[in-house]
């Protein structure tokens, strides 16, 4: 398993190269392997029809979770080619 700093991490999945045993260093950023991404349990990001979509879980984005979830969605928000408000 690759622990990962977050800004690593974001960078892998903004370059579709992350693995299923890829995390941060606390395991709070995960991903399944085939492009969906967690804050925790949360997805955040998901690989969608060849894009990088983000989900905003912020408090600007309506769905505030927490502030470690925030920070992780800012993250790969940078490399993603969408970013949307979550339903």
């Amino acid at each position: 398993m690759s622990k990962l700093r977050n800004s690593e991490f974001a960078s892998m999945w903004g370059s579709f190269r992350l693995s299923e045993k890829d995390s941060n260093h606390e395991k709070t950023l995960t991903t399944d392997g085939r492009g969906k991404v967690y804050s925790y349990d949360l997805l955040i990001g998901e690989y969608v029809n060849g894009e990088r979509v983000a989900y905003r879980h912020t408090a600007e984005g309506g769905s505030f979770y927490s502030a470690t979830t925030s920070r992780h969605v800012n993250l790969i928000s940078c490399y993603a080619d969408k970013v949307l408000k979550p339903c």
